[in-house]
């Protein structure tokens, strides 16, 4: 579990819109709906969908794995199998060469795509799956959420997931949204634009 090493990438949100009321039977309804789905019996490529977050394996949402007082804590997992092309041709040209053995007319255009079909469907079949799972805190208190992960495409499977299961808008707090948080009251965002990149170290100039 990454919250629990010394390291991590995050990525943290302001939530823009959320219902009334934020029940836990709301919360674990949305989530049951949009739980992980596992692939690994399937030729499906890539399966996306909420676990729990103190074990990937497990999606049965009952308030106690995921509501820790004011903070909703879910695993959001990530499963996926690739077979590259260039595999997908060599057993493509090994079927066609078998096939001429017994005929001497070549395969017309549409059933040369129906055979990498199924080469592709079959090798999709056993090749292992890979998994990620990656952490989410939403902090019901003051509606942030923290994503334990800053990768641009984790990102945007987690937009479209939250998306998905709570329809709430969410905006990304980058570095100039959180300074202007920290501005005085009553001080304007006009004072980060004058701001002037300064050097961090104690180089020597020259």
């Amino acid at each position: 579990m990454s919250l629990l090493e010394g390291v991590i990438s995050l990525t943290r949100y302001r939530v823009t819109s959320s219902p009334a009321e934020l029940s836990e039977e709301f919360i674990a309804e949305r989530i049951k709906r949009n739980a992980f789905v596992d692939i690994d019996n399937t030729a499906d490529e890539e399966s996306i969908g909420w676990v729990e977050v103190l074990d990937p394996f497990a999606a049965s949402f009952e308030p106690y794995s995921f509501k820790f007082g004011e903070i909703i804590a879910l695993g959001m997992r990530v499963d996926k199998r690739t077979v590259a092309p260039k595999v997908v041709n060599r057993y493509l040209a090994l079927a066609e060469a078998e096939l001429q053995k017994t005929s001497e007319n070549r395969l017309r255009s549409e059933e040369r795509r129906e055979l990498k079909a199924r080469i592709r469907l079959d090798l999709m079949r056993r090749v292992p799956v890979n998994t990620k799972t990656i952490e989410v805190c939403w902090f019901l208190d003051r509606g942030e959420v923290w994503l334990t992960s800053s990768g641009g495409k984790d990102r945007e499977y987690f937009e479209e997931l939250w998306r998905m299961t709570f329809d709430m808008g969410l905006m990304m707090k980058v570095p100039f949204v959180l300074a202007g948080q920290l501005l005085p009251a009553g001080a304007s965002n006009d004072l980060l634009e004058k701001v002037k990149p300064a050097a961090l170290f104690g180089g020597r100039e020259g």
